[in-house]
């Protein structure tokens, strides 16, 4: 951004750019005047000072999340690794796009 003339500015990022933002705002953080992060995937592990020790609430809730993963994270996991499985089945018949759209509405509940 200096380069470009910007001695201060914001940073915003959502899924991989949550993490590209947070190393910009560790990185030049006399220049960055604030950071927004929106969508940050599962995945995201943001920086932690060495000896840090995660609350028993923050345990509990990484707890549920594996537990959630393992139990609904099928789908998510199909997407993810083999999309191209679930593209067959959907252009080639009607009843396998009426069960993905009654995954998605289970999902949304």
């Amino acid at each position: 951004m200096k380069e470009l003339g910007y001695q201060r500015y914001g940073a915003q990022g959502g899924d991989i750019g949550s993490g590209i933002s947070t190393w910009l705002s560790m990185k030049y953080p006399d220049n960055l005047i604030g950071l927004h992060l929106n969508y940050i995937s599962g995945s995201y592990k943001p920086y932690l000072e060495e000896g840090y020790k995660p609350s028993n609430e923050v345990l509990a809730f990484r707890k549920y999340g594996a537990e959630w993963s393992a139990k609904e994270g099928a789908y998510s996991n199909m997407h993810a690794t083999k999309p191209i499985t679930l593209a067959y089945g959907l252009n080639d018949s009607p009843a396998g796009l009426c069960g993905l759209d009654h995954r998605e509405i289970l999902w949304m509940e």
